[in-house]
């Protein structure tokens, strides 16, 4: 009998408890939705920073320390922009300094001038405040403390940023955190793009590949479940190292690859098994010995390469490690556990809609297939007489 530390015994065991491993999935699957609601927001940054400490880093701390003044605010650039009207009419000026007052008392922003205010006072910068046709001027918004600090409030400044201007007249930002705002922005619309469409697409394909409807379904149920533990998982670490949200991009897309193509090998190792007219469970702990060995070997490679990611001293390369680490680890462990369990509990439902008969004419026809596929071809061996 096989040993319940090897991957075959792991399958047998989880096979003959099936309610109480896929009960334990689904528990663990809704702590990491809990998690992933209480931290994850607060765990990611859009920030890149070293993680030691090169000389061009000591370069510019050093800077800052000595020369304070030097230091450059986060800051916004709001553009306000008329087709018809130009600086010099009292209707545009009217909208400039509305936005001006507007802005300048949005929490944590620590000064906003235009160029009427610099002009009034000889600023040397009030010409280039305006453009060229002067049917378009510029209002600097510098905000108090760090970035972090200054994203708390953007969302408060796009919302008087929204109310400003009338008709005729337009009034946008760009800056810092608008940037950030759009990177992140472009990541979640990605992170939808391969939900929404890699999914169903990841389906159709299993679906060709097995002949199957609920063959293709478990495939993406593991998938779906090594993604949502490791988000979890993530929002956990988060608690403790600094993370960027890219990482939620890296699981999604490392996730879906491995925990589709882990169940692919299991699931059709079992058919094989079934088809030589081999018991469910005895094929399950077949599969488990073989495809599931596999499978670990394959996971264990996979996390030990992407270790090397550690190597590069900066936050986004070693989020991005830890978020596919974390996805192969969770993936791998399912797919030596999770899957043998929903495999006993489907059996040969696992067809559906087809209904197989695996008996002793099925046994034989396959023996004689694989005998085929074994001794023909050019890398074949002559059959034993």
């Amino acid at each position: 009998m096989a040993s319940v530390l090897s991957t075959a015994g792991l399958a047998r065991a989880s096979a003959r408890r099936p309610w109480l491993v896929v009960g334990g999935w689904v528990l663990a699957l809704v702590l990491a939705g809990v998690a992933s609601g209480l931290w994850l927001g607060g765990a990611l940054t859009s920030e890149i920073t070293f993680t030691n400490s090169p000389e061009s880093l000591r370069g510019f701390e050093l800077i800052d320390e000595r020369m304070p003044q030097r230091a450059d605010p986060v800051g916004e650039t709001v553009i306000v922009r008329s087709e018809s009207a130009t600086v010099d009419d009292p209707g545009f000026r009217s909208v400039v300094e509305a936005a001006t007052a507007d802005l300048r008392a949005v929490s944590g922003v620590s000064s906003a001038f235009n160029y009427y205010e610099a002009a009034a006072t000889q600023n040397p910068a009030a010409p280039g405040l305006v453009s060229a046709d002067r049917h378009a001027t510029l209002i600097p918004v510098s905000f108090a403390g760090g970035f972090d600090e200054a994203t708390e409030h953007f969302a408060a400044f796009e919302d008087v940023l929204a109310q400003q201007g009338t008709d005729g007249y337009l009034v946008a930002t760009v800056g810092d955190l608008s940037i950030d705002e759009e990177f992140n922005a472009i990541a979640e619309a990605d992170l939808q793009t391969a939900e929404f469409l890699g999914l169903p697409i990841a389906l159709l394909i299993l679906v060709v590949v097995f002949g199957a409807l609920v063959a293709a379904g478990v495939p993406v149920v593991l998938a779906l479940m090594s993604i949502g533990i490791a988000v979890g998982l993530t929002a956990v670490l988060g608690q403790l190292f600094e993370l960027s949200f890219f990482v939620v991009n890296m699981i999604t897309m490392i996730g879906l690859a491995v925990g589709i193509d882990y169940a692919l090998f299991i699931i059709d190792r079992y058919r094989e098994e079934r088809r030589r007219g081999v018991a469910k469970l005895d094929a399950i702990t077949t599969a488990g010995g073989t495809a599931s060995r596999a499978v670990f070997f394959s996971g264990v490679t996979v996390v030990l390469a992407l270790t090397g990611m550690f190597l590069i001293p900066t936050t986004i390369f070693r989020s991005l490690g830890a978020g596919a680490i974390l996805v192969v680890i969770v993936a791998m462990l399912a797919t030596v556990t999770l899957i043998p369990a929903m495999l006993s509990l489907l059996g040969d439902r696992i067809d559906w809609p087809r209904r197989r008969r695996y008996d002793a004419a099925t046994a034989a026809r396959q023996d004689a297939y694989d005998r085929e596929m074994i001794h023909s071809g050019f890398w074949g061996a002559s059959p034993a007489s």
